[in-house]
């Protein structure tokens, strides 16, 4: 049973050869990677094609869309209404009233498309 163990009779491996091990791994780790990519490369094609191309447009995918982003908000700040076009706006509303989005005559929208 594990009760009846000796605890001071397990050698315990020592820091250095813990790290040596590890050092050891980390650096052989590359060439173990070229090597098991070189043999699917060559076993399954078709795989490697595959995923190699969800990568790229995953990639492609995120760098576009902060693109995107930043040209959005690029936009709105140059498209941004200032103070004075904010106060000049609510005081034509608060005169004229707010256009009517659909014409009561042809039941068109007029403030999208212009007609009316």
């Amino acid at each position: 049973s594990i009760a009846n163990v000796d605890i001071s009779s397990v050698q315990l491996p020592s820091i250095q050869s813990v790290f040596t091990y590890v050092v050891t791994f980390l650096s052989q780790l590359p060439n173990r990677y070229r090597i098991w990519w070189w043999n699917l490369l060559q076993s399954d094609p078709l795989h490697v094609l595959v995923e190699t191309l969800l990568i790229v447009a995953c990639i492609a995918l995120v760098v576009l869309q902060r693109r995107a982003d930043w040209r959005f908000s690029q936009e709105r700040k140059k498209g941004a209404p200032t103070d004075k076009d904010i106060e000049h706006l609510l005081k034509d509303w608060k005169d004229n009233g707010r256009k009517p989005l659909v014409s009561r005559k042809e039941g068109t929208i007029t403030a999208r498309s212009g007609r009316g």
